[in-house]
């Protein structure tokens, strides 16, 4: 589901705004105004120093647009049919580029254009729901996303979500959420997850070429091979964060300079998709063990190992640690796709080493 566009310049576009408006049920929010204002004190930095210009210096400005256009025609007007909200909106390089503007100069003008023109693919949206968001919020507006599972009461520890959405696809949660924070973003979601080489060559290419980068997220193991598969073949950077107690495990994969990198830095030498076919649950619980590492684990984190399937139904996941892995992937993936120094390896986040008083 994806939000509708409304030119109210053309007329077919403008009786449908104006149907929408008339409904009852349809909530309007035209802040068009408010928005053409933060635009114009963007754009004129120096009245920051001498406010009591703002007000004529605006005017003048909103004269010169209204002898255009009135301000109903002016923007976009997006219809969100999920929440049944119309919104009145920049159109989409103004809107970007006040979204991003207090961005500057921590990232520049010129990095903020790669950002927005780099595609990301990210499987598994529970931690990599966090980083999907933060990304979107840095600029980034291009986007595969995948994830097979539905929302349950146990994933609200660490999903920003709500009741109303149980039962609901992951993607698709993300998705409306995405969209109303950034709906002029470009988002491809595979909702059926990746669980063929056909599914993981469409995820990991746009237009036929690789993608700029692939945040992975997902539990299945065999899943997690298949993509680095690919992402090897393709030339693929892959980032993954492992939320570790009230740690982050970052692993950087460079693939893109160097293809030949064994997957997983080698911890599953010898394991691939169709050696895990005869393996049970303890054996693979042994494959996550050898993936983590269990000198990176807490002591709490090694009791709740050996006790997933027995006393607990799964590893445990702290709400703060996955938006900490979220923070921390999106700040490497950002070095990745604006050239900066990032190799390959495992980082280590310590919230328990820093604050250890």
């Amino acid at each position: 589901m994806k939000p509708v566009f409304f030119s109210p310049n053309v007329s077919s576009h403008r009786r449908r705004i104006f149907s929408l408006r008339r409904r009852k049920d349809i909530r309007v929010f035209d802040s068009y105004r408010d928005q053409l204002y933060d635009l114009f004190l963007v754009r004129n930095p120096d009245i920051k120093l001498s406010p009591k210009d703002a007000s004529r210096r605006f005017g003048a400005f909103l004269s010169e647009v209204v002898s255009k256009h009135s301000l109903f025609e002016c923007g976009r007007w997006v219809f969100f049919p999920w929440n049944k909200t119309l919104v009145h909106l920049l159109n989409q390089e103004d809107f970007y580029e006040l979204r991003t503007a207090r961005n500057r100069d921590l990232i520049t003008p010129e990095e903020q254009g790669i950002l927005a023109s780099s595609v990301l693919s990210i499987a598994g949206l529970s931690v990599g729901n966090s980083a999907f968001l933060t990304l979107l919020l840095e600029g980034f507006s291009d986007f595969h996303i995948s994830d097979p599972d539905t929302l349950s009461v146990s994933n609200l520890n660490r999903i920003r979500s709500g009741v109303s959405s149980l039962g609901v696809s992951k993607t698709t949660i993300a998705l409306e959420e995405a969209y109303e924070l950034h709906p002029y973003a470009i988002i491809h979601p595979f909702s059926r997850g990746i669980r063929s080489m056909k599914n993981a060559l469409l995820f990991l290419k746009k237009d036929g070429r690789p993608v700029s980068a692939l945040i992975e997220e997902v539990d299945d193991i065999g899943a997690k091979i298949l993509l680095r598969q690919v992402a090897s073949k393709l030339r693929v950077p892959v980032v993954t964060a492992t939320d570790c107690g009230n740690n982050a495990l970052i692993d950087v994969e460079r693939f893109d300079i160097e293809p030949r990198r064994e997957l997983f830095h080698g911890a599953l030498r010898g394991v691939s998709p169709q050696t895990l076919s005869s393996m049970d649950f303890p054996e693979r619980m042994k494959l996550v063990d050898r993936i983590v590492g269990r000198k990176f684990l807490s002591s709490r984190m090694k009791e709740s190992l050996s006790r997933v399937g027995n006393t607990l139904y799964s590893w445990p996941q702290l709400g703060s640690a996955v938006m900490l892995s979220g923070a921390a992937v999106a700040h490497v993936v950002r070095k990745i796709v604006l050239g900066s120094n990032m190799p390959s390896g495992r980082y280590v986040v310590d919230f328990d080493g820093i604050f250890n008083g």
